[in-house]
């Protein structure tokens, strides 16, 4: 075998190796987003139940400062509930907002590359 011949095999069983290192990171990167997936749907699902639990609460305090239990804004425990329930709201209508822009900027951004 000449010194060509040499380089040429070694050249070879580096670009073997490197394929497998490539193949094995691309499988580990699969693996990891697969889990993170799942992940992130178990979160999306125990957020759901919170806010349904949370909108639950809020209906029974409401219909039981509707119902005339005294005056409620003299409690300061309700009134702190009253104004984390109206932040809340809030939130939830600028996260509508944002997500309406974010919407129109793509909208917009797609109309431009054509």
């Amino acid at each position: 075998m000449d010194k060509e011949d040499e380089n040429r095999e070694r050249n070879r069983v580096s670009v073997k190796r490197s394929r497998e290192k490539k193949k094995k990171e691309r499988e580990e990167i699969r693996l990891e987003t697969e889990n993170l997936k799942k992940e992130n749907a178990g979160l999306e699902t125990s957020i759901e139940a919170l806010n349904q639990e949370l909108n639950f609460m809020t209906q029974v305090v409401e219909s039981h400062a509707e119902a005339g239990a005294g005056n409620m804004m003299e409690n300061p425990d309700f009134v702190e509930l009253h104004n984390l329930l109206k932040r809340r709201e809030e939130t939830k209508e600028n996260k509508q907002g944002e997500n309406v822009g974010q919407t129109e900027e793509r909208n917009l951004g797609k109309k431009k590359e054509n």
